[in-house]
């Protein structure tokens, strides 16, 4: 069985119906640390999660790299998010001449001997303005 770290029940909807297999939620605060690279930040989730279960653990964390920002704020994101919101975060570029962001997500295996990552990107920009509704991740931008 894994174990699939994160509070975030939409994330482990969307995780167990990709990998099809027997997994379990756990709610487990893990420290997130301040890096750019999304790789970084999972690995050391993995390390604090198989510590405290001492069981193999999934971990997931996402970035946007902004090409007008040379790649920031990556995977503090998080953090950009949350302290400007939506709407900010898209008045903050309407004047951006490269809107051209990349989304990536990695996902990180590990078992206590075994540590794997799995990522995957997507390409887009950010719009002028929230548009749609708003289900999940990076969806109105």
């Amino acid at each position: 069985m894994l174990h699939f770290v994160t509070g975030n029940k939409k994330k482990f909807r969307e995780i167990k119906a990709i990998l099809d297999l027997p997994a379990k939620q756990v709610k487990i605060d893990l420290p997130e640390i301040q890096a750019t690279k999304a790789e970084a930040v999972v690995k050391e989730k993995l390390l604090t999660a198989f510590k405290k279960l001492k069981k193999p653990v999934l971990v997931e964390d996402t970035a946007l790299y902004l090409k007008a920002w040379q790649g920031l704020p990556g995977a503090l994101f998080k953090w950009f998010y949350e302290t400007l919101g939506d709407k900010k975060v898209c008045e903050v570029f309407r004047r951006e001449k490269n809107r051209k962001a990349v989304a990536e997500a990695v996902i990180g295996y590990y078992d206590g001997r075994k540590m794997e990552f799995f990522s995957g990107q997507i390409e887009g920009k950010i719009a002028k303005k929230p548009v749609g509704k708003y289900i999940f991740g990076f969806d109105q931008f």
